[in-house]
C-alpha cells in the first residue's frame, strides 16, 4: 500500500523544507513533488478503533515528527561533515586524518587476530612535470588513476589513502612481510604512469615512524629504478 493513501496517520520525517512546513502547518504531505530522501517514518496505528486517535493527538504527533525531522538532518549534516573531513575530494579516498583514526584500529585487529599488518607508501613520479606539461586536469587524472588502481588491488581487509599531492599510503591486514613486493609490482604493471613505492610490515604503534621508514624505502626503490 502507498503510505500517502493509508487509512491510518502516517508521518514522513523528510530533510526537505516543503515538508517540514507541511507538517508545521497541519497540512498533507505533497503528492506530486519530488521528495530526496525519506530518513524515518512515524506510523500511529491502532487495529482496535479507527477513531483512536483525537484531533489533539494527532497535533501533538506533527509537532513531534517535525522535531524528529529537524533532529535527523541535522543529524545527517553533521555526518557528512565529519565524512567530508575524512575524505579527500580529488580522488575519494581517505586522506591523512582518516589514516590516523584507521590505523590504531587496524592495529589492533591484527593483534586480536594475530595476523601481520603491512604499510605500503606510494608516490606518483613526475606529476609536477605531468602537470606543468599537459596541464593540472591530466595530473588529476593520473591521480584518480592510481587512486583507482589501489582500490582494485585491494583486498577486502585492505585500505588506501591519499596523505599528500602524489603520495598515498594503503594498509593491508594479513599481509606478510614476503608478500609486499608482488603486491606493488602488480599495481605497477597495470598502471599507465610511473608509480614508486616502499613497503613494511608494522611494528610498533608510532604511526609517523613507521610513515618516514616507508617513506625512505620508497625513496630508495625510486632511485633503484632510475639506476642512481
Amino acid at each position: 500500500m502507498n503510505p500517502l493513501e493509508a487509512p491510518y496517520p502516517v508521518y514522513f520525517v523528510r530533510e526537505t523544507e516543503v515538508v517540514r512546513n507541511s507538517l508545521a502547518e497541519g497540512l498533507p504531505l505533497p503528492q506530486g513533488d519530488t521528495l530526496e530522501v525519506v530518513l524515518a517514518t512515524m506510523n500511529l496505528d491502532s487495529f482496535s478503533d479507527p477513531e483512536a486517535f483525537t484531533p489533539l493527538s494527532l497535533e501533538l504527533a506533527q509537532a513531534f515528527a517535525l522535531e524528529a525531522a529537524l533532529l535527523l538532518k541535522d543529524l545527517k549534516e553533521r555526518q557528512a561533515l565529519q565524512e567530508a573531513a575524512r575524505t579527500d575530494p580529488l580522488t575519494g579516498l581517505g586522506n591523512r586524518r582518516a589514516l590516523e583514526e584507521a590505523f590504531p584500529l587496524l592495529l589492533q585487529e591484527a593483534r586480536t587476530l594475530g595476523e601481520p599488518l603491512s604499510l605500503i607508501y606510494w608516490d606518483l613520479n613526475g606529476l609536477k612535470a605531468l602537470n606543468d606539461r599537459e596541464g593540472h586536469a591530466v595530473g588529476d587524472q593520473a591521480l584518480k588513476s592510481l587512486a583507482q588502481a589501489l582500490r582494485n588491488l585491494s583486498r577486502r581487509r585492505d585500505v588506501a589513502f591519499r596523505i599528500g599531492g602524489d603520495e598515498f599510503v594503503s594498509l593491508h591486514l594479513g599481509l606478510k612481510a614476503e608478500e609486499i613486493p608482488a603486491l606493488i609490482a602488480r599495481l605497477q604493471e597495470n598502471l599507465p604512469y610511473q608509480v614508486a613505492a616502499g613497503g613494511l610490515l608494522v611494528e610498533g604503534e608510532d604511526l609517523e615512524v613507521l610513515l618516514k621508514e616507508a617513506d625512505k624505502r620508497m625513496y630508495r626503490a625510486k632511485r633503484a629504478r632510475k639506476g642512481l
